[in-house]
């Protein structure tokens, strides 16, 4: 066996090395001149060699010098026919090239050049040429040579003239092949990311266009060769080659590597208009590659004799787009005038092609031969595809979208009828979009072709924008001859579907035109111009013969079909010499009208939703979307919400059909949509991991004789498969899906399973599958309808996982509907006996990507790119004031890091008046790319100032003559803040000017000052930096807070949107105001924020809702997977708001579809129940934290009076750079009311500002303080946030001090609630007072009196009659009928208890502290330290820890203050404990949180394993239990889970501490949402079974239980809860915390 492969070796070599000799030319002979003459002798002149260069040269007046060539060369004419020479000509006088030969019959030379029977002359040598060209003579018309054995040869190269005048000759070979072109199949490599300039090799490859131009110009590069750019890299160069190839051996530029297709984009404003340019060279083939931001695409040019044929052009798999630029005649008098000549940037080139072929004529040249365009997509440019002057044309499976000026034009194909040239398959569409041309549109268009087919295409929704002629879909222009079109699609054109014309300047009849087997839908739209009839224009073409048969047009109401010379009609029977026969056609009567609306942002390959409104109720039989020409829904009856896909980015064209019960058909007007381009990474519909749960993945048999159940094993789901024979156990295995999958397959078309099957047999890969039509699955895996399978593709007893992919894509029913479940075969149909086994399988995959993405983490967006960026740390960088030399004035400078622009209120000269500051000229800033001029900056100026921005352009060179210009200027008027002290950077969009985002910007004005300093208000702007950017978003993010909204701009609303008719948007007063008119009103955030929904889990609404006391909000985003926005993505929140601005937080940890995905954009509804009001909007955030701030930092009051307060703050930050600590102070309106500076104290990362006094101003109301780091490299940042309140703070520790080991109780919570009677509201207090240390409200920033808020009798407070503290009426909290539906439950007493999530107990709830008697009858926990030995040790060495909390909604920390919202933001009980636990140890002690809403111990136990793994937890405390106790879990199943969790972690983390801890109760009055099933379950006997588990197992446990049932000994539930339900509020959710900390420390 060994032999018989190293023979098959050896063959293959020998083989390859034939091959490549055939490929290549032969040359009988060859002189390279590496080192000497080689024989050959001069007739004149002197010969030398260097460098493998031969030299000839001649002095002036030496003529007849031709160099003659060693004698009996021995070459047979008839083969090699072709002399070659590589030469430089540095004489000054060009001329032709004369071979002269001797043959052995014949052994003597011709005596006359011109006359001779032995001599060829052919004519190119340039004169004073700068680099080597290859000339080729071709001597097979010399019938001397071909039918002779070549002797000697002379060859002159020189003018043959006695005025030649002195010069060299410099020759690199000479050759004799039997080959015009040589051949190679060599692979050359280029990649522009290579940071030198290789050699072309793979390892070394090059890395400019430039090289490969150079290559082939040297011949190192022969055709047949192939040049391979690398993928995923962007050539900002063109490709300009100088020698040709053919079609029978094309120079290919193709790529390699993976990633995405190489970029050719040599820019729109490079010298060259070109990304490609064949000037007079053909054969080359251009293959996988995107061509892109050009003034034109791929051009072909002719215009001079070559002396052979243009041969070959080959473009396949490119994606060419953004083709434009191109300055193009608006009349025929423009186009005629010389001053549009003379701006031509080429020959004929009138527009931007995207790809075209020309000739130029009246040159005596021939047609071009051969050109292939396949499988491209072109997009987005003028016209996108001209070819002209070309024989043999074949254009197949091409898309051609969004042109703006022309459609795809064939003009002059084929010399005669029999030419073989063709379109099929093509799509074009949206032709003429937004300008055409002034000689009109057509989707495609022939003029003086021969012997062309056009089949199979679809042609829609061609414009002709104005008055501008056509619009139709195809358009024959004159002089055609034997045109067929058939089997095409025409639909939505503005004109009719065919135009038959006889162009009166040019053109001629048009004969034997053949439109056959073609529909007709919808066409002629563009009812007011010529050509609205809906099949066929007929003008002049008196002679014209064809045939029109078997076509189907479908007509709207009332339209014709045909328009002869300017007449309507439907009679087509007589039209002109047309055979007219077999066509069917009706007429839509239905008066009714559909309308088809889509969301405003789609992407490619992605589902979205349409929608689709009628006007009345329709009867209808079927429903058909049109997304561009294709039906990809039909659905019956009429299906007012179609989901669809469209495969192509950019945009394209949507219409409905819906065919009536009566026949009739109603068309919606066609709708232009934009799809955004998919990112290409890989998506799933769905994606079942099984690392520790099966899914609701079932298997067939899992109940029959000698099979199993599905189970999980080391992260893998394991399927038995038995060869037991009893009731079929050991056949058609298969394993079911769940239900109800919802998956699109026209995107999703990839079934992946990863799996390794270790039986002996082969196993299948088959998918069955139903839909939402198809319900029942097929009988057999033989079906072919719903069915798809790959018999024996499983490997038997594979060592590893393989990942096996099925495509559904050619299975119609899986790509046609919605699949909602599956069935999977991944084993042998039959297990036979002796092999029985498992397959364990990694995951299940519905993907939308055939080839699996590898890579582990997302492609982050594009990162901010400056065109320009000054940072003014030295020197003026050349910016200049204009009024620098005027009185008063002064000019730029710079000082401590910022340019200091002074501005004067000297009016002497005008220097007080029209200030800007001048940008160095040259500039060159592409404006479509970089759209938006950041200037940052502070003010000392005592008046608001201006911002704004005017500039000059290419084009427009001059600026405006004033700032109230619209065209060249922005102007941000009062945006600029009056006297403020801190920098701020302000954002001027500059998108919205054509001349701007349509130019090159090459200087700025800036200004940034009122239009006229007035007398005394005169200052200094300092300037940081002032940059053109590519985003619209801050260049400097808060610490913590990815986006920051403040409204603060005059005038700017911050890039927000508010939905058309719904509403108006503006700023007021630092403040987004929002005017709604319309129900539903939503507002859209600025497109392409893209931040991780895992680093940024909430957002911050700080609002007033002025017009109801209930505000619901409405939350959408769109992710980079889902660039629509859904129901699936969305948050529905209702508020009860007290009065004044609210701070809601939205946790978005639990929603579905937030954490794991990019976000890109925000839809939010200011209120969503409101039809009419206002809502003032404070602030919106995207941050990381849930209370704005760093609760690792601390910011305290040490001193506190009504004149002057005195604060701290330690601020934990890795900045070691030099930076000034700001502590501010603010009201209740978030003014700010003084601030003070001071130097950083830095000490081990920790960073402190001491004791800075502020004075406040008036007597000024404090709400709250924040404290701040500046440094002028990261600008200013919030660090810490004081708690709002205007007294002295508790620290974190009284607050988690037990309350049964203290006579003071802390911050105890009271809600007060009117008796039924009447009486004064009251409550319970824990115990009685012995003395009252405040009361207050909630939020700790207001303080009662006590005898005039309340009283205090025994341990109830009562209020007084006046008192201003807030009350519940009996009625609110337990009314008797139900009257606000979501928020009430039954109660057990009867009546209802109302149980709203949010704030609403918190905000009506007291804070009481006091001192008490000593109460010695109650132990709420105690140190367990003797079960935390590993993590004591731990803590007692001042090691980090990791402290991991697993458990419910509780835990997750659901109504606490911190959590929800509101002030004092208490973090939840887990935060709380560690910061507690860091403070007290030292000890860095990170908190971990696993828990879930809403999930009970049997959850936990089964997700476990991947909650716990990667944690690496010191301490894990297990707090499941009030859904245990309220769902119907069962003592003996919370047992079992629990024990399984501590189970999981031990085997995980052997050496982790554990802590159980028992839940607090439920309201015992409240039955859920049934009404008959209470939340008060096995609550109380859980503490009981925890305790014998911890015994068990050595784990510490914590009664919380036991403390809540103590303080319900003197307290309602109504007093300590967050909703009423379940949840605790601040008070008791510390009790969690000082159980806890007493557990865990003495």
């Amino acid at each position: 066996m060994r032999k018989v492969i190293s023979i098959a070796i050896v063959l293959a070599m020998l083989l390859s090395i034939c091959t490549f000799a055939a490929a290549g030319a032969a040359d009988i002979k060859t002189w390279n001149f590496d080192t000497d003459k080689e024989g050959w002798t001069p007739q004149k002149g002197s010969l030398s060699v260097a460098g493998g260069i031969m030299t000839h040269t001649v002095a002036a007046g030496q003529n007849n010098a031709f160099l003659q060539s060693p004698d009996n060369l021995g070459i047979d004419g008839s083969v090699y026919k072709y002399v070659k020479v590589r030469l430089k000509n540095e004489n000054v006088a060009s001329n032709a090239i004369v071979v002269s030969f001797t043959t052995t019959s014949d052994t003597t030379f011709d005596t006359s050049y011109s006359t001779g029977t032995k001599t060829v002359i052919t004519g190119g040598v340039s004169g004073n040429d700068s680099s080597f060209t290859e000339y080729v003579i071709n001597m097979s018309d010399n019938k001397n040579w071909n039918n002779g054995t070549i002797k000697r040869m002379r060859i002159l190269l020189f003018l043959n003239s006695t005025s030649i005048p002195a010069g060299s000759m410099h020759i690199d070979y000479i050759k004799v092949s039997d080959t015009l072109i040589e051949r190679g199949q060599k692979s050359f490599y280029v990649s522009s990311s290579a940071k030198t300039n290789g050699d072309g090799s793979e390892s070394s490859p090059w890395n400019t266009l430039d090289s490969v131009e150079s290559a082939i110009a040297d011949r190192t590069i022969l055709p047949g060769d192939t040049v391979l750019l690398k993928c995923g890299d962007v050539f900002e160069e063109n490709f300009v080659p100088t020698a040709s190839a053919d079609s029978e051996s094309f120079i290919t530029i193709t790529s390699y590597g993976s990633g995405k297709k190489p970029v050719i984009s040599p820019g729109l404003d490079a010298e060259s208009p070109y990304a490609v340019l064949l000037d007079n060279v053909a054969g080359y083939r251009f293959i996988g590659l995107e061509i892109c931001n050009a003034r034109a695409g791929i051009r072909m040019k002719s215009t001079e004799d070559t002396g052979s044929v243009m041969n070959g052009l080959w473009i396949e798999d490119c994606y060419i787009h953004d083709i434009k630029n191109i300055v193009s005649p608006s009349s025929k008098d423009e186009l005629q005038s010389d001053e549009y000549t003379a701006a031509l940037e080429d020959e004929e080139l009138y527009m931007s092609y995207a790809i075209s072929t020309y000739k130029r004529l009246n040159a005596g040249l021939g047609y071009m031969e051969n050109i292939t365009v396949k499988n491209c997509v072109i997009d987005e440019t003028d016209a996108p595809l001209t070819i002209s002057w070309a024989k043999n044309v074949a254009v197949e499976d091409c898309r051609f979208t969004n042109s703006y000026k022309q459609g795809v034009l064939f003009s002059n194909i084929n010399s005669a009828v029999t030419g073989n040239s063709y379109m099929k398959n093509c799509d074009v569409y949206n032709m003429g979009y937004t300008v055409g041309m002034y000689w009109g549109v057509a989707g495609v268009q022939f003029n003086t072709c021969k012997g062309f087919v056009m089949d199979g295409c679809t042609v829609g929704y061609t414009k002709n924008g104005g008055d501008k002629p056509d619009g139709v879909a195809v358009d024959f222009e004159g002089s055609n001859d034997t045109v067929t079109v058939q089997n095409c699609n025409f639909i939505g054109n503005n004109a009719s579907g065919i135009l038959i014309y006889e162009n009166p300047k040019w053109g001629s009849c048009n004969y034997n035109i053949s439109i056959k087997d073609s529909v007709f839908e919808n066409n002629g739209l563009k009812t007011e111009a010529e050509g609205c009839a809906g099949m066929l224009r007929l003008k002049y073409n008196t002679d014209a013969t064809g045939s029109i048969t078997g076509n189907t047009v479908v007509l709207r109401n009332g339209q014709s079909l045909s328009e002869v010379d300017g007449v309507l009609t439907n009679d087509i029977t007589n039209l002109r010499s047309f055979s007219v026969t077999g066509n069917t056609v009706t007429e839509s009567q239905s008066a009714q009208t559909v309308s088809v609306s889509a969301p405003a942002e789609i992407t490619a390959e992605e589902p979205f939703e349409f929608t689709l409104t009628a006007e009345e109720a329709l009867s209808a039989e079927k429903t058909e979307l049109y997304v561009d020409g294709a039906v990809i829904v039909s659905s019956e009856g009429f299906d007012q919400s179609i989901t669809a896909v469209t495969s192509y980015a950019g945009k394209f064209s949507v219409m409905a059909k819906i065919t009536l019960t009566d026949g009739s058909i109603i068309y919606s007007a066609p709708v232009t949509l934009t799809a955004a381009k998919n990112s290409g990474r890989e998506k799933f519909a769905k994606e079942w991991i099984f690392d520790s749960d099966v899914q609701g993945w079932q298997s067939n048999k899992g109940a029959k004789t000698g099979s199993k159940l599905l189970y999980i094993e080391d992260g893998h789901m394991v399927y038995y498969l038995s060869d037991n024979t009893t009731a079929s156990a050991h056949t058609n295995n298969f394993l079911l899906s769940p239900n109800n999958l919802g998956i699109y397959g026209a995107a999703y078309k990839y079934v992946k399973i990863k799996v390794k099957n270790t039986t002996n047999l082969a196993g299948n890969f088959s998918v069955s599958f139903t839909t939402e039509e198809l319900t029942g699955f097929p009988s057999s895996w033989g079906d072919t309808v719903q069915t798809k399978a790959a018999v024996g593709l499983i490997s038997a007893n594979a060592p590893d996982y393989t990942e096996y992919v099925l495509d559904m894509s050619d299975v119609p029913a899986w790509t046609s509907s919605t699949i909602t479940r599956m069935r999977i075969q991944a084993n042998p149909y039959t297990i036979t006996a002796g092999n029985a086994g498992d397959v364990f399988i990694e995951y299940i995959k519905v993907s939308n990507k055939l080839e699996t993405d590898v890579s582990e983490q997302p492609e982050g967006p594009a990162a901010e790119q400056y065109a320009q960026r000054w940072s003014f740390a030295g020197e003026s960088l050349g910016w200049a004031s204009n009024k620098g030399a005027k009185a008063g004035s002064k000019p730029l400078y710079i000082d401590n890091g910022t340019m200091e622009y002074y501005l004067s209120d000297d009016s002497s000269e005008g220097a007080n008046n029209n200030n800007f500051l001048l940008s160095p000229g040259g500039l060159a800033i592409d404006g479509s790319v970089y759209k938006y001029v950041k200037i940052k900056l502070m003010s000392d100026l005592p008046s608001e100032g201006d911002i704004g921005v005017q500039f000059t352009t290419a084009e427009n060179t001059a600026f405006p003559a004033t700032w109230t210009d619209t065209s060249q200027t922005v102007l941000m008027a009062g945006a600029m803040e009056v006297n403020n002290s801190q920098f701020r950077e302000y954002i001027v969009d500059m998108s919205s000017l054509e001349a701007w985002t349509g130019g090159t910007v090459t200087r700025l004005r800036i200004r940034t000052n009122p239009g006229t300093i007035s007398q005394g208000c005169s200052g200094i702007v300092h300037i940081a930096s002032i940059a053109v950017s590519n985003m619209n978003t801050p260049s400097v993010q808060t610490a913590g807070i990815k986006y920051d909204w403040d409204f603060n701009i005059k005038g700017s609303v911050d890039s927000w949107q508010m939905s058309e008719t719904k509403g108006v948007l503006s700023q007021e007063s630092g403040k987004l105001k929002a005017d709604i008119t319309g129900s539903q009103a939503v507002m859209l955030s600025p497109q392409n924020l893209y931040f991780s929904g895992s680093e940024y889990p909430y957002i911050h609404i700080i609002a007033d809702n002025t017009a109801a006391d209930i505000t619901r909000h409405k939350i959408w985003w769109t992710t980079e997977e889902n660039a629509s926005f859904g129901s699936d993505r969305l948050v529905d929140k209702t508020w009860n708001d007290p009065e004044g601005y609210v701070h809601y937080i939205y946790d978005m940890n639990e929603a579905e579809g937030w954490c794991g995905n990019n976000i890109t954009r925000l839809q939010l509804t200011p209120a969503s129940d409101l039809t009419s009001g206002t809502v003032y909007i404070e602030r919106i955030l995207i941050s990381g934290d849930p209370k704005l701030m760093y609760e690792d930092n601390t910011l305290v009051f040490s001193q506190n009076t009504q004149t002057s307060v005195s604060c701290t703050a330690v601020i934990r930050d890795e900045n070691d750079g030099s930076a000034v600590g700001v502590v501010a102070l603010y009201d209740e309106n978030g003014a700010l009311i003084a601030a003070k500076s001071q130097d950083i104290v830095y000490e081990q990362n920790i960073q402190s500002l001491n004791n800075i006094e502020l004075n406040i101003p008036g007597g000024a109301a404090v709400k709250y303080a924040k404290a701040f780091l500046w440094n002028s490299m990261q600008g200013i940042r919030p660090m810490a946030v004081s708690v709002r309140k205007n007294i002295t703070e508790e620290s974190l520790e009284a607050y988690a001090h037990p309350f049964w080991e203290s006579e003071l109780m802390v911050n105890e919570s009271v809600t007060m609630i009117k008796g039924e009677d009447s009486l004064p509201a009251q409550a319970p207090l824990m115990y009685a007072p012995t003395e009252i240390i405040s009361v207050r409200n909630s939020a700790l920033d207001t303080e009662y009196l006590q005898g005039v808020d309340y009283v205090i009798e025994g341990n109830i407070i009562k209020l007084t009659e006046n008192s201003r503290i807030k009350s519940y009426e009996y009625e609110d909290i337990y009314p008797s009928s139900y009257t606000n539906a979501g928020s009430l439950r039954k109660r057990v007493s009867g009546g209802y208890i109302y149980c709203p999530e949010g704030l609403f107990f918190h905000n009506g709830q007291l804070a009481v502290t006091y001192k008490h008697e000593a109460d010695a009858t109650f132990v709420g926990a105690e140190y367990q330290g003797d079960k935390l030995a590993s993590l004591n040790s731990k803590l007692a060495k001042g090691e980090d820890v990791n402290v991991l909390l697993y458990g419910d909604s509780i835990s997750v920390g659901a109504n606490v203050s911190g959590k929800t919202g509101g002030a004092p933001w208490l973090p939840i009980y887990g935060k709380y404990f560690s910061t507690l636990l860091s403070e007290k140890t030292g000890s860095k002690v990170n908190f971990i949180n696993q828990s879930k809403s809403g999930q009970t111990s049997v959850w936990g136990a089964e997700n476990a394993s991947a909650k716990i793994s990667g944690q690496n937890p010191d301490l894990l405390i297990i707090a499941f239990g009030m859904n245990d106790g309220s769902f119907g879990v069962s003592l003996e199943d919370f047992e079992a889970s629990v024990r399984s969790i501590i189970s999981t972690a031990e085997s995980l983390y052997p050496e982790c501490d554990i802590v159980l801890i028992s839940t607090t109760l439920p309201n015992e009055e409240v039955y859920q949402s049934d009404g008959k099933t209470l939340f008060m379950g096995t609550h109380r006997e859980q503490p009981a079974v925890l305790s014998r588990i911890a015994q068990d197992t050595g784990a510490a446990f914590v009664n919380v239980t036991a403390i809540h049932e103590k303080l319900l000994e003197n307290k309602r539930f109504v007093d300590m809860t967050g909703n009423n339900t379940n949840h605790p509020n601040d008070f008791l959710a510390r009790m969690y915390v000082q159980a806890l900390m007493k557990t865990v420390t003495e």
